[in-house]
């Protein structure tokens, strides 16, 4: 008896051995470590949570892919959903909110909807909660209703709108917050809606289980071009996979335009892409760089015609300099006029703020745009605070092209092409934009009575 419980001892880790193995080509991405500010108690928190999210992934991880499958989850919630529906019948059942009132939470993305021309329809997505929509927003108190939230994820990083008209009804939703925070959630792809938001439905081409749906894991950024090309700025949980992707034909099928995906992480470059823009007169810009080497690409509309936004049609039109994350505007007004925040290689904060007059043949020297500092907590310290690389947003008047809003941990303004910048902006709630009455004085166009 002891001998044959011997036997067995020795058999079974040598058939661990022998166990096939599954091939891919996939390699993950190695989260990057933040400058960490926060005091020993806030430490111990994050530790416990760390074990927690640890804990997490080991009981839910696919050992061949030491990766959570994601979409099997999805799958297996929607499963006990029907069997549970099946047994019982929650109709009968009514239910009232009770709180609490505070559960916004993070929104990286919110959307005026170009059909109603009051202005009063608008949509909003959280991180972890999904689109809201609300069709009175200059009301005092305006009332918002989720528009599912049984969609497979809630983690809704960026929405975009068909400019053209007679399809304004045409909506994209990208998932996944893609910048390393420990509470970032993986996406499933991209939705689209084709009744202005009220109902969504997923890309096939985006989502497991399509051959490419590991390069929409985190869908940073989506635009529409006023041909109806949707392009979107990805990011995936392995380091060979995500760029820039561009869709012909209303996201059936995509196609890389920015990125070099091979079966190494040393000669897969620009997959980190972050940003998309539309110029005014057509140009498309983007940028790469989250945690890897930031640069910014232009695919020029006046020499690429119909091509415009396709892969080989983009020029690196980085300035000089060591960057990671950058963050884009380009000028309604002004076609020629872009806007940049550049996150320093090796930094937690923004090290420069540029800008081009010419489409991105010049660039601003750097330090010839200030970067402000805020009042913080008794110090003095840069308008990011350390957090360049996750909370970063910066836009531009439509109607005054030297009139720029940017965000990290404060919102400031400049009224003068980012050549001085204003603290501490305080939102008009009764008008429900971000400039405070002030500007109807300095800007009256913008405040139409």
């Amino acid at each position: 008896m002891k001998k044959s419980l011997l036997l067995l001892v020795l058999i079974i880790p040598v058939m661990f051995l022998f166990l096939p193995k599954k091939k891919t080509d996939l390699i993950t991405v190695t989260k990057p470590v933040h400058v960490s500010l926060a005091k020993e108690n806030e430490e111990a928190e994050s530790d416990a949570m760390d074990q927690l999210m640890k804990q997490n992934f080991n009981m839910t991880r696919d050992p061949a892919l030491n990766s959570i499958p994601k979409e099997r989850l999805i799958e297996g919630a929607e499963r006990m959903k029907a069997m549970t529906l099946s047994a019982q019948s929650p109709q009968s059942m009514v239910w009232s909110e009770r709180g609490p009132n505070n559960i916004g939470g993070r929104v990286r993305t919110l959307l005026f909807d170009k059909s109603d021309a009051t202005g009063n329809t608008v949509l909003v997505a959280g991180v972890s909660g999904g689109i809201f929509r609300t069709t009175n927003f200059k009301n005092a108190s305006p009332s918002y209703t989720p528009v599912n939230n049984l969609l497979g994820s809630l983690s809704i990083s960026a929405m975009a709108q068909d400019p053209r008209p007679g399809s304004n009804n045409i909506m994209y939703a990208g998932t996944g917050e893609g910048y390393f925070n420990l509470d970032d959630s993986r996406g499933i792809g991209i939705y689209k809606s084709t009744n202005n938001g009220l109902t969504w439905s997923i890309l096939t081409f985006t989502t497991s289980p399509a051959a490419n749906a590991s390069n929409f894991d985190y869908v940073q950024r989506i635009v529409v071009d006023n041909s109806g090309n949707v392009y979107a700025a990805c990011r995936s949980r392995f380091c060979n996979r995500g760029g820039l992707w561009k869709s012909t034909d209303g996201g059936t099928s995509w196609a890389r335009v920015i990125g070099t995906s091979t079966g190494s992480c040393g000669t897969s470059v620009d997959l980190n892409a972050n940003d998309v823009e539309i110029a005014a007169n057509g140009d498309v810009y983007a940028t790469v760089g989250v945690f890897t080497t930031g640069k910014i690409f232009r695919s020029d509309a006046s020499v690429h015609l119909a091509n415009t936004g396709n892969a080989g049609t983009f020029t690196d039109i980085t300035p000089t300099g060591s960057f990671w994350r950058i963050e884009l505007a380009t000028a309604p007004s002004n076609a020629s006029r872009v806007y940049a925040l550049f996150q320093g290689a090796g930094s937690n904060d923004v090290s420069q703020i540029r800008r081009t007059d010419n489409s991105g043949t010049s660039w601003t020297a750097a330090g010839a745009i200030p970067v402000p500092t805020i009042y913080d907590q008794g110090n003095n310290n840069t308008f990011t605070r350390s957090q360049a690389w996750y909370d970063l947003t910066i836009a531009v008047d439509p109607n005054f092209d030297d009139t720029l809003i940017i965000g990290g941990v404060d919102l400031l303004r400049s009224y003068n092409a980012g050549n001085q910048l204003d603290t501490n902006i305080q939102l008009d709630r009764s008008r429900g934009d971000i400039f405070r009455k002030s500007i109807c004085t300095r800007r009256p166009a913008y405040c139409p009575l």
